[in-house]
């Protein structure tokens, strides 16, 4: 083999590694696009629905149309919550699991009454912020199970 043959297949596996690599990098990019797209879907769905039950109550006088806009609304805000709630809870967990016990608590607490209504969640939650003896100002996350 000659020394140029050697630097070619080097050159041309290098090559190959970059073009894996951008193509691995405009994936994700695109990926991300999309997932902000989604977002932004949303949040413009959830306004369509309020300007046409809004429409469709005052203008058209057509309350059917309004209740099911509305409620379309509400069903949308609904997963949202959901979607929130365990967002919530999961930056408690990784709050708990690093071992900063003050802000597990207060993001175990915002679960627990901002999002009672999730009560799954909640209950997981509550545990955590249950009152403590007066001897112990600190939580105690021993034994607790990773989720």
């Amino acid at each position: 083999m000659t020394p140029g043959a050697n630097r070619t297949g080097r050159m041309t596996l290098d090559l190959i590694s970059f073009q894996t690599m951008k193509t691995k990098m405009l994936t994700l990019a695109a990926g991300l696009l999309v997932a902000s797209a989604r977002l932004a879907w949303s949040a413009d769905a959830i306004n369509e629905a309020l300007q046409k039950g809004l429409l469709e109550e005052e203008a058209n006088h057509n309350l059917e149309a309004a209740i099911q806009a509305y409620q379309s609304v509400v069903n949308q805000y609904d997963d949202q919550r959901k979607i929130a709630a365990t967002a919530v809870f999961r930056l408690a967990e990784c709050y708990r699991k690093q071992g900063k016990t003050n802000e597990a608590l207060i993001h175990y607490g915002r679960v627990v009454t901002d999002f009672g209504d999730q009560t799954e969640l909640a209950r997981l939650a509550s545990r955590y912020v249950a009152p403590r003896s007066a001897a112990s100002r600190e939580p105690d996350f021993r034994g607790r199970p990773f989720h």
